[in-house]
């Protein structure tokens, strides 16, 4: 099924069908444009809004029902193993009839192999994704499963051990991906982060193995009018734009390049930053008496510049600034999201992961954390109880933690997990 929502809104009606007849719809382009998935009986409309999201149906004879994410949609078994297919688009592969193998070869100088045999998988993964494959030596000790030369469709495997030996052994394979890629972006992900100094970061130190597939605009930070809005993508390098700080020489940590760098090694897509930051800045310099303030403006310029219309996420981390005056937060919170909407920058379901604070700034916290309890696209990262240096400013050594922490959030919202 393919059709177009070019008016901002496309809604799917399914006809009559054999009972237990399945049928799953997905929105395949990164337009902010809306696709309704009406059944026929109690569900909810699904909603798809995201490039790649899903949504599976099944026929009971008189209705369609929406099918929950861990829901079988399809298995099967054949000569290669067996498959079970899930509505949210994930698929198991089991491989537990291979060939009989020993440890007679060389291999890498310490350590034997059996001769390469090739896994054709049951059922084949979407196109252009790498299933994660894993094996294990069955009733044997001291040998080891090597899979390597992935592609959608197989995987070449050798048994390994550390001694020669012509015993047989058998093995068990697994591999775990995607029927349906829930990320179909033509290889590139979004994220838009904004927010104050554990933002833009404070601490040094901590480890920095940020993948080359995790890129970077580079506008300046600390910044409210519209100067430094950046003119090139490149590599996530400390102590240059946007982690750059006037103190040339500290190079800061920084959570959101941590988690684009999860977000990349989950996905297998390129995935971008554009950060958005200022010391000390409440919410009222993003939205300001129902107004878009200055820092909202800029941002907006920052993305121009990066000639990025539409985000595909967005990572907040503020609000320290605003611990006095939390209970007008939610408000202002819902006013930014609804620009962010209005201007096309971020659809009205896309995920929103907001960081929390360290316990010194009480109040906000509680308000950050309980923001996800009445917003189902809004979720929040714990990072409050790690290291800071001071008590409000997040340490180094905390960043790679916290880092997992806004991507294992946003991995939820997106149903990557």
């Amino acid at each position: 099924m393919a059709a177009n929502a070019l008016t901002g809104l496309l809604t799917v009606s399914l006809p009559s069908a054999p009972v237990g007849f399945r049928v799953a719809v997905q929105k395949t382009d990164n337009s902010p444009n809306l696709v309704n998935v009406v059944d026929d009986h109690s569900c909810p409309v699904a909603c798809l809004s995201r490039w790649g999201d899903i949504a599976a149906l099944e026929f009971d004879g008189t209705s369609w029902f929406r099918m929950p994410g861990g829901a079988i949609f399809d298995s099967g078994r054949n000569a290669n193993g067996e498959f079970v297919k899930f509505a949210n688009g994930r698929m198991e592969c089991l491989h537990s009839d291979g060939p009989l193998m020993d440890t007679a070869t060389m291999a890498f100088n310490i350590a034997r192999s059996s001769a390469p045999s090739v896994w054709t998988f049951p059922s084949p993964f979407a196109p252009g994704t790498l299933p994660a494959v894993r094996g294990m030596a069955v009733n044997h000790t001291g040998r080891w499963i090597n899979a390597y030369a992935r592609s959608n469709s197989g995987a070449i495997f050798a048994q390994m051990g550390s001694t020669v030996s012509a015993t047989l052994g058998e093995e068990r394979l697994d591999a775990s991906g995607w029927w349906l890629d829930p990320v179909l972006s033509p290889g590139t992900l979004t994220l838009l982060c904004m927010g104050q100094s554990n933002a833009w970061f404070q601490g040094t130190g901590g480890p920095w193995n940020i993948s080359p597939n995790v890129s970077v605009w580079n506008c300046s930070n600390n910044i409210l009018d519209l100067t430094a809005l950046g003119n090139r993508w490149g590599r996530c390098r400390q102590g240059d734009d946007p982690f750059r700080l006037p103190d040339a020489g500290l190079h800061r940590n920084n959570f959101f390049a941590h988690a684009a760098h999860h977000l990349h090694m989950r996905t297998g897509k390129n995935v971008r930053i554009i950060l958005v930051a200022a010391n000390g800045m409440p919410i009222e310099r993003w939205v300001n008496g129902n107004a878009r303030a200055d820092l909202y403006t800029r941002m907006q310029a920052v993305l121009s510049a990066a000639g990025v219309h539409f985000v595909d996420a967005m990572l907040w981390m503020q609000g320290e600034a605003d611990d006095t005056s939390a209970g007008t937060y939610p408000d202002q919170f819902d006013e930014m999201l609804g620009f962010l909407d209005a201007d096309k920058i971020l659809s009205s379901l896309a995920p929103v992961v907001v960081g929390s604070v360290a316990p010194a700034r009480a109040n906000i916290k509680a308000v950050l954390e309980s923001l996800p309890l009445t917003r189902p696209r809004v979720k929040c990262a714990d990072v409050g109880s790690l290291t800071t240096i001071d008590g409000v400013h997040f340490a180094g050594s905390a960043a790679p933690a916290g880092g997992a922490l806004f991507e294992a959030n946003l991995a939820t919202l997106m149903d990557l997990i």
